[in-house]
């Protein structure tokens, strides 16, 4: 089983749920990438600077990119309840869109 995508889910889940029963206040969710930090440096070292999902075009990304999703949902023009990608765009919760090729989704 595939517990990473499982967990994914349900945290988008819990989003979406908060989101409707607090109205007044915001929350989604956000998959920021495999940012390029000390603690994932020793993990792309041993893989030849290519991690797992990155044959399905989710890069590898400076800190500087991934903290600006975490800063478009805190100061952003955002709703409430959805998924965003480290590229700021929304995604729908079990359809893989690829960040900084695939437009944003739109649906509801």
């Amino acid at each position: 089983a595939n517990y990473y995508s499982l967990a994914k889910l349900l945290v988008c889940a819990h989003a979406a749920t908060m989101a409707r029963l607090f109205s007044k206040m915001k929350f989604n969710a956000i998959e920021p990438g495999v940012v390029e930090t000390d603690m994932t440096k020793p993990m792309l070292d041993r893989m030849g600077q290519q991690h797992p999902f990155e044959h399905m075009g989710y890069p590898t990304v400076p800190v500087e990119q991934g903290v600006k999703g975490y800063m478009h949902l805190i100061v952003g023009e955002v709703g409430s309840g959805a998924f965003y990608s480290c590229d700021c765009k929304r995604s729908h919760f079990g359809i893989l869109r690829t960040p900084f090729v695939d437009p944003a989704y739109e649906g509801p």
